[in-house]
């Protein structure tokens, strides 16, 4: 399956590198990933085995020890949340807690619902929300997804991952995990996170305010996410072997674009070189073998058949962070993970990962809302009509795929407006050098 370009989405793409550059000039140093190296892979690679062993035993049936106890409190309001919205926290322990450091063994995550009876639609579905790499707040995926979803009867969840936020480790500089294996943990635990949590919604009545109670299945539930977090999203969906709606914004089957994409100057080399006898390019194959222990394709493997209840995978034609090969590579794995006749579709967008970001809203928004859509009859069959009738959609079920673009005008606005600001902000740095020198 190949995926065609264009001039347009070629010069947008470039973004991707034209905002790398920058960030390597003035990023400080010790902002990098693994500045301590490859850390305690075999205490990893023990988490890793357990937890696919149990993955291909029962389905982690045993492993997760569903449903888990949710502690609520109210959040404080957002200034600028929009009228009608209800916001709570909730926390419980996460399933790999005694592999994380003490700040990030207690899950944490924002449920965003309209209140009923208010100006939003009734509440018809949930999303789980896996975070993009750096995301340590709620704000952006609030204002990007969560309210607009509320306009179409959409509720979220916003998850917090380890290691960021208010989940980081005492010492660590922003989101950037100081060794290989913790990352790696990072990853597996926001899978089993989610995966509690799909589970935990769909088998028990959940209550989040005296008022407010979520009987068990009565509402289709959904698992989306970008970048880091789509990948993450597919793999939830996967586990949760339930008939979810997924949306995968930008994702791949593996960490290893860590490593081959536009970021790989982000990782330390030197540290992951040092004290070993490790070149750079052995350092590389060493850091991708591990990157790649699991991979989507492979819990697919291990598992127990296809179980998705939609997906819409959404990729960069000219992505330098997650190639269109890795993007293809997914798609072939997640066709394989969505039952004969269910939607399964891969849709092409122009430009790359950074200019896809800063059209969140325009570009993810629908995609959420017709997995939705489509699995929803089949939540409705499977756990019964436990919230009305919903009609089917009247679309293909076939695994397609698609392309959109963006208009002539729109792209070479935003191109230069990308490469201004770029260029501005050198500007900056310059002269506040200069300044320093006089």
């Amino acid at each position: 399956m190949k995926h065609s370009t264009s001039l347009f989405s070629a010069c947008a793409g470039m973004i991707d590198l034209v905002y790398n550059s920058f960030r390597k000039r003035v990023q400080p140093p010790a902002e990098r990933w693994f500045r301590r190296g490859f850390g305690d892979l075999p205490r990893y690679f023990s988490a890793c085995d357990e937890a696919l062993d149990a993955w291909e035993a029962d389905g982690l049936k045993d492993y997760l020890q569903v449903p888990v106890s949710i502690r609520w409190r109210e959040w404080p309001a957002d200034a600028q949340a929009p009228p009608d919205v209800l916001l709570d926290e909730g926390s419980f322990e996460s399933p790999l807690a005694t592999f994380l450091p003490p700040e990030s063994r207690m899950v944490r995550f924002l449920f965003v619902r309209a209140v009923p009876g208010g100006k939003h639609m009734r509440t018809r579905g949930i999303y789980v929300h896996t975070a993009a790499t750096g995301t340590c707040t709620y704000t952006e995926r609030e204002r990007g997804l969560a309210y607009p979803l509320l306009e179409h009867g959409i509720a979220s969840i916003l998850l917090i991952p380890p290691y960021n936020g208010k989940r980081s480790p005492t010492g660590q500089e922003k989101h950037y995990i100081d060794n290989v294996a913790d990352y790696m943990l990072q990853s597996l635990a926001i899978v089993l996170e989610a995966t509690a949590l799909l589970r935990t919604l769909a088998c028990s009545s959940v209550r989040v305010r005296p008022s407010e109670l979520y009987e068990a299945g009565m509402l289709p539930l959904g698992v989306t996410g970008l970048s880091w977090g789509g990948a993450m999203a597919a793999c939830a969906a996967l586990i949760s072997r339930l008939p979810v709606a997924c949306m995968v914004g930008l994702g791949s089957d593996s960490p290893r674009v860590m490593a081959t994409g536009a970021i790989r100057w982000q990782l330390d080399f030197n540290a992951l070189m040092k004290g070993s006898t490790h070149s750079r390019a052995e350092a590389e194959q060493a850091i991708i073998a591990v990157f790649t222990r699991i991979t989507f394709a492979k819990l697919l493997a291990r598992g127990h058949g296809a179980t998705l209840g939609s997906c819409v995978q959404v990729a960069a034609a000219d992505d330098h962070y997650v190639s269109p090969q890795e993007c293809q590579q997914l798609h072939a794995s997640l066709a394989k993970a969505t039952p004969p006749g269910r939607m399964c579709e891969l849709r092409w967008v122009d430009g790359g990962h950074a200019l896809t970001f800063i059209r969140l809203t325009a570009t993810f928004l629908e995609p959420c809302i017709v997995a939705m859509d489509w699995a929803t009859p089949l939540w409705t069959e499977h756990f019964g009509s436990r919230h009305g009738e919903v009609p089917r959609p009247s679309r293909s079920a076939q695994p397609t795929t698609s392309r959109a673009r963006l208009p002539n005008g729109t792209m070479f606005a935003m191109i230069a407006l990308a490469a201004l600001g770029v260029r501005l902000a050198l500007w900056r740095q310059d002269s506040s050098r200069d300044l320093k020198m006089q």
